[in-house]
């Protein structure tokens, strides 16, 4: 499981460098300040928010016969991409 861990942590490690430097090539140095304060600031509460529902979404145990972590998959869909039409 450590290994899996380090694995994941040098594969995302790159993730936020990328994101500011990708937003670095569109904007202006002014722009950019804002920009950059808003992606930290919505990244940092999307990790505060994350950890709330799921454990209210694990407390939703035996709702519509349903067991808690199956209601993860309920709420949150993990692709959502393959419920659109494709022509």
């Amino acid at each position: 499981m450590l290994g899996l861990r380090v694995i994941l942590g040098v594969l995302e490690a790159g993730y936020f460098p990328g994101c500011v430097y990708l937003l670095s090539t569109w904007y202006t140095r002014y722009e950019l300040q804002k920009r950059n304060a808003v992606f930290f600031a919505i990244g940092s509460l999307a990790s505060a928010v994350s950890g709330i529902l799921g454990y209210g979404i694990i407390h939703m145990n035996g709702l519509g016969n349903l067991s808690g972590w199956r209601w993860i998959f309920v709420v949150c869909p993990p692709h959502p991409h393959h419920y659109s039409a494709h022509n």
